[in-house]
């Protein structure tokens, strides 16, 4: 089973990791990050991490507050300086043994989470800034092709402080794209923004960057926004990835409890292993590479639970606690009937949509065996 990934934030090794990175090996892809550690004085945030993508992809870098993902974003832009490991693009060694390229002459656009615009030049001007190596007319004319391209060419002439934060990030985005970078790095490009407008700006710049075939790194914290915008997501932990691959496989085949967790919240329950499946209330689950009579945690997400309130199918007796509708689903709480001693009773259910069903009913619980999830008992935390 996958160890535990980990190098404590204050620099003291845990135990040792195994980085998942699927979908790419570091020698073909177009963006290759291979063993990168860096400090900050005494303090560890990023420990030996590799990570690769292919070409027109993005690639999004999810974890939270700390795990090191704006410091990997601000190497691969230049603006931190490299202390160990190798960082190539499109064949070309950015930062390494062989020296490091300014950041200038990356051909890497950044757009930084406070978007960093100046408040006395005009939007095109700010648009402008990053072009001072071509002629007025050339600085002119891409600038207006990257405003056109985010819509905000109607506001040019305007001024920052003008401008809603929704649009402010489309002027950032326009600044960014305007050299015509062969890598965009997007820094937590919606925090700042109400949750309506994020969900709308996050679309829009998805299409754009797919519509310009733009290959993008994008920091996150939030892991829905991460499923949204990724072709592959690299889950960052004090440090260190814990998983790399598709929004998908991240979901349905995480490599720890830890990375199940971070995708959406869990039931956990206790079973025991016999002839290769283990005994969980909602019948077998086929658990290869545990000994009969061994202990597993068993995980099983809301979601993936069918509510019976006829009873009339099988899975798991109980009375319903509790509920509370949340718009897009119900939450439902269920007391698991003739469950093991000290084993965690209650188990929440997500019913799509209202389901108005009465306190201390009787009702069954089932899932399909390909959604529940089994670890060692003692596994990553």
């Amino acid at each position: 089973m996958p160890d535990r990934a980990a190098a404590d934030i204050d620099g003291v090794p845990d135990e040792p990791a195994t980085d998942t990175n699927a979908g790419w090996n570091v020698g073909d892809a177009f963006l290759a990050v291979s063993g990168v550690s860096h400090r900050f004085g005494a303090t560890r945030v990023l420990d030996s991490v590799s990570v690769a993508m292919g070409r027109g992809e993005i690639l999004c870098l999810l974890g939270p507050s700390g795990c090191g993902k704006s410091t990997l974003l601000r190497l691969i832009a230049g603006v931190e300086a490299l202390q160990e490991g190798r960082i190539v693009l499109d064949e070309d060694e950015l930062a390494g043994p062989g020296g490091d390229i300014p950041p200038e002459a990356r051909a890497v656009g950044l757009l930084p989470q406070d978007y960093a615009l100046f408040p006395h030049m005009s939007v095109l001007d700010n648009v402008c800034f990053g072009l001072h190596e071509r002629s007025a007319a050339d600085r002119r004319r891409h600038a207006m092709e990257a405003l056109a391209g985010t819509g905000m060419a109607g506001f040019a002439a305007v001024f920052p402080h003008q401008l809603s934060g929704g649009e402010q990030q489309r002027v950032a985005l326009a600044r960014a794209l305007a050299p015509r970078p062969r890598l965009l790095l997007l820094d937590e490009p919606f925090a700042n923004l109400d949750v309506r407008l994020r969900a709308r700006l996050r679309e829009e710049t998805l299409a754009l960057l797919k519509r310009l075939g733009m290959t993008a790194v994008i920091v996150t914290h939030d892991a829905e926004e991460a499923m949204a915008l990724g072709d592959r997501i690299a889950l960052l932990e004090r440090g260190r990835v814990r998983q790399a691959d598709t929004p998908f496989n991240l979901y349905r085949s995480p490599a720890d409890p830890v990375v199940a967790g971070f995708f959406g919240e869990l039931n956990r329950l206790t079973a025991e292993v016999h002839g290769g499946a283990a005994a969980t209330p909602f019948g077998p689950v086929p658990a290869p590479g545990f000994r009969d009579g061994e202990r597993i945690e068993v995980l099983v997400r809301p979601e993936s639970l069918v509510l019976d309130e006829a009873c009339s199918g099988p899975g798991a007796a109980g009375t319903v606690a509790g509920r509370r509708f949340l718009g897009r689903f119900t939450r439902i709480d269920v007391r698991l009937l003739h469950s093991d001693p000290g084993e965690a009773e209650l188990i929440q259910v997500h019913a799509a949509g209202f389901r108005p069903v009465e306190s201390g009913r009787a009702v069954r619980l089932s899932c399909a065996p390909e959604d529940i999830l089994v670890f060692p008992i003692n596994g990553p935390e």
